[in-house]
């Protein structure tokens, strides 16, 4: 251990998988996924107890990798749409692809990183893989699936701060996995062994704006440099960032913005095929593509964007297996294209942006054909009427006054007293207005009701 990092006090051995499982998924009971790969890649997901034991016993063996997932899952599938539980925060360092780093161990490279980056809070857990090593931030409490768009603008903002240590850029889906503590690296044929902080624990809103406050701008700068130093930044990454220093709250928010409707739009997908029947047999082309546009939001690689196609096909579709992958044909060339550099695209938040498609409510709208009733069961899959009515309602809901309400009740409250007998001057003094606006509730009110 560094002396850097023993001088610190905080550090305790993890003493096992038993350990390491507790501390990741100890403060949820959702189910979590174990894979392994000897020679051919297995996965399942297991009911949390089971998930434990599991991950236990295949630590012991000396001829399987071994792996689990950073997060639960409500249901038997390792997917962005089936999350229960996001426990913390992570970054996989390949750090033996960083000349300056080879040597060091897990711990040496931590001290690095805390050095050049002041303002991160050490990880949780630190974890030697047996052949880079791997950092976690565990919050107080887990994160709930609503949440997601926030964690994933945050997380892409932290795997590319850590860029320069080797921080892999496919390491950053909720649906990831990673190695477990006491199992082997085939590789190197090391014990994956790990560290934790004794510390006090990590709160997500303070960790989420300590992430993209101060990570945004270097980002920005570092974008500068690669683009030239003098050649303007894109629109996106001026309104993400700002110019220099701490992003402010606004820009935090403009950050998290496009994940969090990616988020919502995927959610609302499954509520129109809940809605419409699962398992549904129409528009299920259709459905899947716009599905496919959102969760593009939150995976890394073609065969993640796959898997989550797939998942969402078998949960809500009949004949589920003709409408897979292939429907969303063009969301996954983009996802290729962007990967191969076959198309240029800008840098924003330490990663490129893929040339996604911008899709607006009224296309989704019309693609779908929703109804006006389906609209008002979903989050933001909506049209003007709906967004007219929700803001009504809001309005109403935090006592204001609709004024259209408020002026027609007026009209027949001065209607009824006119009937019963009273003058105008009375009725403007009963009212509490002028009497010419009398005469003119009234002339509309005798129009309408006589």
């Amino acid at each position: 251990m560094s002396s850097a990092l023993r001088s610190r006090q905080r550090w305790l051995p993890l003493t096992g998988p038993g350990e390491h499982f507790d501390l990741l998924h100890g403060g949820h009971r959702a189910n979590v996924a174990v894979c392994t790969k000897g020679g051919a890649w297995c996965e399942r997901v297991y009911p949390h107890d089971d998930a434990r034991a599991v991950a236990i016993n295949l630590a012991a063996t000396d001829d399987l990798n071994v792996y689990q997932s950073q997060a639960g899952y409500r249901a038997y599938r390792r997917s962005i749409d089936h999350l229960a539980a996001i426990p913390g925060a992570f970054v996989d360092l390949d750090y033996y692809n960083v000349p300056e780093l080879a040597g060091l161990d897990a711990e040496g490279v931590l001290d690095r990183v805390l050095e050049a980056v002041p303002w991160l809070p050490p990880p949780t857990l630190l974890f030697n893989s047996g052949h880079g090593a791997y950092f976690e931030w565990l919050f107080d409490r887990p994160l709930s699936p609503d949440q997601l768009g926030n964690w994933q603008a945050m997380q892409n903002v932290l795997v590319g701060v850590l860029e320069p240590f080797g921080a892999d850029h496919n390491a950053k889906d909720a649906a990831r996995v990673l190695r477990v503590v006491g199992s082997v690296n085939l590789k190197t044929r090391e014990r994956v062994s790990g560290l934790r902080d004794v510390g006090p624990a990590v709160r997500f809103d303070h960790f989420r704006n300590n992430v993209i406050d101060y990570g945004l701008p270097e980002l920005q700068k570092r974008a500068q440099e690669r683009l030239g130093g003098t050649t303007p930044l894109p629109r996106e990454l001026r309104r993400a960032v700002g110019d220099s220093g701490k992003a402010t709250a606004a820009q935090r928010a403009q950050a998290i913005k496009p994940y969090d409707l990616a988020h919502a739009r995927m959610l609302d997908c499954r509520t129109i095929a809940e809605l419409r029947g699962s398992p549904m047999i129409d528009y299920r082309h259709r459905l899947l593509f716009v599905y496919a546009v959102s969760a593009a939001w939150f995976v890394q690689s073609e065969d993640r964007l796959v898997a989550e196609l797939e998942a969402f096909a078998a949960d809500h579709f009949a004949d589920a297996d003709r409408y897979g992958p292939r429907c969303a044909g063009s969301v996954i060339d983009r996802m290729r294209a962007d990967r191969d550099g076959v198309i240029r695209v800008w840098v924003a938040a330490g990663v490129r942006v893929p040339n996604r498609y911008r899709l607006r409510n009224e296309t989704i709208i019309r693609c779908l054909d929703l109804t006006a009733s389906e609209q008002r069961e979903l989050r933001t899959i909506i049209g003007p009427e709906e967004r007219d009515r929700r803001r009504v309602a809001r309005r109403r809901a935090a006592g204001m006054v609709d004024r259209a309400a408020q002026a027609q009740d007026r009209a027949v409250r001065a209607w009824e007293l006119r009937r019963a007998g009273w003058s105008q001057a009375a009725i403007a003094a009963e009212l509490g207005v002028q009497q010419p606006a009398v005469s003119k509730m009234l002339k509309r009110a005798g129009e309408k009701y006589s």
